[in-house]
């Protein structure tokens, strides 16, 4: 079964006509033009509002709280029959989807950033892979010279294998003590 998902803009898109045709929408006395749109809205916040959550969907977890609060205020405009109050509610409705609109500008914003990094992240960890095998062949060649020089004391088998390889002598010291040797 295949899955049909819509994103919040797309959902909310045509808000300002009420999803209606131009000639449609023009033709409503202003009243009415306020509840289709009121109603427009409350449709979309509803069905928004009760699908469950899933984390897997990718949106934040607050829209699904302001799409709730989008749906108690147009059913309660819905329900007032006074014009000022229904309008005090879309004033109120309107500061919501803009808060929405806020929200995915900065989901959207935080997903390009992690996106930028991401391949910074992968170069990093090649690295460090690429270091850690370089560090461990160094510290088996040292071993093989710390008993090549097996006549000589410590002290002097460190220096002799940090001259041959080009590293300071406490690297080496370090090696050998890590490889037990010490």
């Amino acid at each position: 079964m295949k899955k049909t998902t819509v994103t919040i803009p797309h959902l909310f898109h045509g808000e300002g006509n009420a999803g209606l045709s131009f000639n449609d929408w023009h033709s409503l006395p202003p009243e009415n033009q306020l509840r289709a749109r009121l109603q427009f809205i409350t449709l979309r916040a509803s069905s928004l509002a009760q699908t469950p959550y899933d984390i897997k969907s990718g949106l934040p977890a607050n829209v699904w709280q302001i799409a709730q609060n989008i749906e108690r205020l147009g059913n309660q405009a819905a329900n007032t029959k006074e014009l000022i109050n229904v309008s005090m509610l879309c004033i109120d409705i309107g500061k919501l989807l803009e808060s929405i609109k806020t929200i995915f500008l900065s989901y959207e914003a935080t997903n390009f950033k992690v996106q930028l990094l991401e391949p910074k992240s992968k170069g990093g960890q090649a690295t460090a892979a690429i270091k850690k095998t370089r560090a461990e062949e160094n510290q088996t060649k040292a071993r093989e010279i710390w008993f090549e020089l097996a006549g000589n004391d410590e002290h002097s088998r460190c220096e002799t294998i940090a001259n041959r390889m080009g590293y300071k002598p406490d690297t080496v010291r370090r090696w050998i003590k890590k490889a037990g040797l010490r």
